[in-house]
């Protein structure tokens, strides 16, 4: 038998966070310097990529940190909670953008990026609290 002196959810934040600080680091840098580096790289065309970057790096990161833990739903056989949460966030991006069509590119990033950060931190949420049930399990049986 395997004893594990930390707990999974401790281990989970731990993970979390070193993932989190250089994406934030890199967020940050994205919304000061996203439109000259784009520019500098790839020509004064591609300013405006820069300045999308700026918002849409903050939907890659908090994807980048949830998407590693979906191996948990796999492992713990909840495989119908990770389900019911891809067809939510599914439906809430074709649901916002059918009833309330942005009207502009901009807008509809921004809205976009809304969607992922709360649709992945309920993600965090349900990750957490499978792990906690989980460990509340395992103590049971220990």
């Amino acid at each position: 038998m395997v004893v594990v002196k930390e707990s999974i959810n401790n281990f989970l934040i731990s993970v979390c966070i070193k993932f989190a600080i250089p994406l934030v680091v890199l967020g940050l840098l994205m919304i000061w310097l996203g439109v000259p580096v784009f520019s500098l790289l790839f020509g004064e065309r591609w300013a405006y990529a820069g300045a999308l970057s700026a918002w849409l790096v903050w939907a890659y990161a908090i994807n980048v940190i949830c998407s590693m833990f979906s191996v948990i739903f796999i492992v713990l056989r909840k495989l119908i909670l990770n389900g019911i949460w891809q067809l939510l966030h599914c439906a809430a991006i074709y649901l916002v953008f059918v009833i309330f069509p942005p009207d502009n590119f901009i807008n509809f990033i921004q809205i976009f990026v809304l969607i992922e950060v709360i649709s992945y931190s309920i993600y965090a949420v349900l990750v957490y609290m499978t792990c906690y049930r989980y460990s509340k399990e395992i103590k049971k049986l220990i």
